[in-house]
C-alpha cells in the first residue's frame, strides 16, 4: 500500500479546538493528564523494565546487540531489524560471511568507526588513526561487496538501521498497550487504526533525540494516548458510548475524583443547554463523511473511467482532496487512474479556458494527482510545458494576476510541485498591474475567493509590501463588502458560499485581523452545510461539482477554527458548541494554548495555508 493512514490525524485537526476548550474550562484536567501518565507509566515499566527507562543510548545498545557477529543469533537479528533478506542469507553462505565480518567483536558499527577516525585525526593521534583507517578500508570493501550481492541494502545506512530498531521496539510496545485498551472497553479496530497514526512513525532525524524509552514515550506515544481519552471525554458529554471506558478507568483508580466531579458538572450544563445537539453533530462529522464514501466506493472508483478528460481529472481531483483530507485512500483502488496518469501525459498536459478554484486547470489536476498517488511522470516535459504556458500568459494578459488569477495560482502551485523556481523578474511580470484594475467598478466583478487569492499570491511571492498600498486597501475593502450577517458571499449579491467563507477566514488570519470576524457565527452554518451537502451529493457521472467543493471548503474552514489557536477562534467554537458558562470562563482566561496541554497542536502556515505538523 502506497498510503499512510491519516484519518485520525485529520480528526485531531477537526477537534483540536474542542480539546483546547476542555483544557481551558476544566480546572482539574492536569490531574487527569497526570493520572493517565501514572496508568500508562506502570505499563511502560512492566514492558521495558524500570532500570532501562532513562538509560542513555538505550537504542544504540540495542543496535549493537542486534549487530552481534554470533552466527547462531544472525538470522534472529536480521529478522528483528526487518532487513527482509533471510532467504538471501540462507541461499548464499558468502553473503552471510561478508555481513558478519562487517562488525567487530566490540560490535562497532561502520558509522561508529568513521566517527572514531575523524576524532583521532582531530586529536592528531596519527598512529592510531592509521590503524583505524586501514580497518575502515577493509570494512568499506566488505560493505561494497555486500551491497552488490543484495540491492536492498544499497542505500541502507546506520541511521536507517537505528530507525528500524526504535520503530520495532515502539511497535512491540503499542501491541502490548492494545490489549490494555481493549480491556478498558475500546474496540480493537479503533485502537489499531489510532496506532497507525503517522505521528508515531520514527523519522531518521529523530534518531539522535530519542535516546531512551522515557523519551520515546513522552515525545511519540503519550500525546496519542491523551487524545484518545480526550475524545472519550467529548463523547461522554453528548452520550456517544464513552461511559463504560471512563467507569473502567475509574474502577482502576485512574480517574481523579476532582476531575470526575468537574466533568459531571459540565455534562449537567450540557444537558440543560440547546448546544448539546450541535456538539454531537460536530463530533460525528468525520464518521458521516467516511460512511458516505464507503457506501459509494464503487461509484467513486467508476469515475476514474470517465471518457471526458476534463470531467475525469477535475472530478477525481476534487473527490481525492476530500479522501486525502481524512486520508481514506486505503478504501479505494486507484489503479485505473494511476495507469491513465502514467500513460497519457500528452493528453492531460493541457490548459483549458474558464477555470476556477473549484474547477482547476487539467494539467494541474494531473500533476497533483500524480504526486499524491505516487505516479512517476516526465518532469522535464512538464517543466517545458509550464515554460510555454508562462510565455502565453504574459503575452495574453495585461495584468495576469488580476485577469487570470486562478490560472496564475494553479500555475504557481504546479511549479512548486515539480520544484521549479522562477526568477524574481519572471514573477514580477506575473504580478504587475496598473491602477485601473484596482478600481471598485472592476474589483466588484471578481469572486471573493479570487480577491483573497490575489493577496495570497502577493504574500507567498514576497511582494505584498512592495505593491501600492492603495491597491491592497481596495481589495481588502471589496472583500469586507462580501461579509454579511448571513455569511460570506462570492459576490456582493450572491448566496453564502463555503469556498468564500474559507478564503475570507484565511485572509483575516494571514493579515492578523481575525478580531474583525468575532461577531459572526460561522460554525452553525458550516455544520449544517456539510450535512446538507452530504445528503444531496451523488457520486455519478453527473455529480454536482459545487456540492463536493462546498464539503471540501467547509472542512478546510473547520481546520482553521481548530488549528489557529487564538482566543477569537476558540471562542467561535465555544459559542457554537458549548453553554454560555463555558464561553464566559474561557473569555476570562488570559492564557490560551497552555504549554501543559498534552495533546498535539497542529498549526496553519500564515502565508501558504498549509498545515504545520
Amino acid at each position: 500500500m502506497d498510503y499512510i493512514l491519516l484519518e485520525h490525524t485529520w480528526m485531531t485537526m477537526l477537534i483540536q479546538g474542542l480539546f483546547n476548550i476542555l483544557d481551558l474550562y476544566l480546572d482539574n484536567i492536569d490531574l487527569f493528564y497526570a493520572s493517565l501518565d501514572d496508568y500508562f507509566w506502570k505499563e511502560f515499566k512492566s514492558f521495558f523494565g524500570e532500570r532501562y527507562l532513562e538509560m542513555k543510548n538505550f537504542f544504540k545498545e540495542k543496535l549493537k546487540q542486534l549487530n552481534n557477529n554470533s552466527l547462531k543469533n544472525f538470522n534472529e537479528s536480521i529478522q528483528t531489524l526487518n532487513f527482509h533478506i533471510i532467504e538471501s542469507v540462507k541461499e548464499n553462505p558468502h553473503f552471510k560471511e561478508i555481513l558478519t565480518s562487517i562488525f567487530d567483536k566490540d560490535h562497532q558499527t561502520p558509522r561508529d568507526l568513521r566517527r572514531e577516525i575523524r576524532q583521532l585525526k582531530r586529536e592528531n593521534k596519527i598512529e592510531e588513526w592509521k590503524i583505524k583507517k586501514e580497518k575502515w578500508e577493509v570494512k568499506k570493501k566488505k560493505l561494497q561487496e555486500l551491497r552488490k550481492l543484495h540491492p536492498q541494502l544499497k542505500k541502507k545506512k546506520d541511521s536507517q538501521y537505528m530507525t528500524e530498531v526504535i520503530s520495532e521496539i515502539e511497535r512491540n510496545f503499542l501491541d502490548f498497550l492494545k490489549k490494555e485498551f481493549i480491556s478498558l472497553g475500546f474496540r480493537e479496530e479503533y485502537i489499531e487504526t489510532r496506532f497507525m497514526d503517522p505521528f508515531l512513525k520514527i523519522k531518521k532525524e529523530e534518531n539522535n533525540t530519542i535516546s531512551s524509552p522515557i523519551v520515546l514515550y513522552k515525545k511519540k506515544i503519550a500525546p496519542i494516548l491523551y487524545e484518545i481519552f480526550l475524545e472519550k471525554v467529548l463523547n461522554y458529554l453528548v452520550d456517544l458510548n464513552a461511559t463504560f471506558v471512563l467507569l473502567n478507568l475509574k474502577a482502576r483508580g485512574y480517574l481523579p475524583i476532582e476531575f470526575t466531579m468537574e466533568l459531571i458538572e459540565l455534562k449537567e450544563l450540557m444537558e440543560k443547554s440547546e448546544k448539546t445537539e450541535n456538539l454531537k453533530k460536530y463530533i460525528q462529522i468525520r464518521d458521516r463523511i467516511i460512511q458516505k464514501f464507503q457506501e459509494n466506493k464503487e461509484k467513486i472508483e467508476k469515475l476514474e473511467n470517465l471518457e471526458d478528460i476534463q470531467d475525469k481529472l477535475q472530478l477525481n481531483y476534487l473527490i481525492f482532496r476530500i479522501i486525502n483530507f481524512f486520508n481514506l485512500e486505503y478504501l479505494f483502488n486507484f489503479t485505473s487512474l494511476k495507469d491513465y496518469l502514467k500513460n497519457n501525459l500528452d493528453k492531460w498536459l493541457i490548459s483549458i479556458p474558464l477555470i476556477s478554484l473549484k474547477n482547476p486547470d487539467i494539467y494541474f489536476c494531473g500533476i497533483y494527482l500524480s504526486k499524491y498517488l505516487g505516479v512517476n511522470i516526465n518532469e522535464v516535459k512538464v517543466k517545458s510545458f509550464l515554460e510555454e504556458l508562462y510565455e502565453e500568459c504574459i503575452d495574453e494578459f495585461e495584468a495576469p494576476i488580476i485577469e487570470a488569477t486562478d490560472r496564475i495560482y494553479y500555475f504557481l502551485k504546479s511549479t512548486s510541485l515539480i520544484k521549479w523556481h522562477l526568477s524574481e523578474e519572471q514573477l514580477l511580470r506575473l504580478v504587475q498591474a496598473e491602477s485601473k484594475f484596482f478600481k471598485s467598478s472592476y474589483l466588484k466583478e471578481l469572486e471573493t475567493s479570487q480577491l483573497v487569492v490575489i493577496l495570497k499570491i502577493y504574500r507567498i511571492l514576497g511582494f505584498l509590501d512592495k505593491i501600492n498600498p492603495q491597491h491592497i486597501k481596495a481589495i481588502v475593502e471589496e472583500i469586507k463588502l462580501r461579509v454579511t450577517p448571513e455569511g460570506i458571499r462570492q459576490h456582493r449579491d450572491e448566496i453564502v458560499s463555503s469556498e468564500a467563507t474559507y478564503y475570507v477566514l484565511f485572509c483575516n488570519y494571514m493579515r492578523n485581523t481575525l478580531e474583525d470576524l468575532k461577531s459572526f457565527n460561522f460554525i452553525d452554518t458550516i455544520i449544517s452545510r456539510i450535512y446538507r451537502n452530504l445528503e444531496f451529493v451523488d457520486f455519478s457521472e453527473t455529480v454536482n461539482y459545487d456540492l463536493i467543493s462546498e464539503i471540501f471548503y467547509s472542512l478546510e474552514s473547520l481546520k482553521l477554527f481548530n488549528c489557529i489557536e487564538t482566543k477569537e477562534m476558540i471562542l467561535h467554537l465555544a459559542r457554537a458548541l458549548f453553554p454560555k458558562e463555558v464561553v464566559n470562563k474561557i473569555r476570562q482566561r488570559e492564557e490560551i494554548g497552555r504549554s501543559s496541554a498534552k495533546f498535539r497542536h497542529f498549526k496553519v502556515d500564515r502565508i501558504t495555508g498549509e498545515t504545520i505538523y
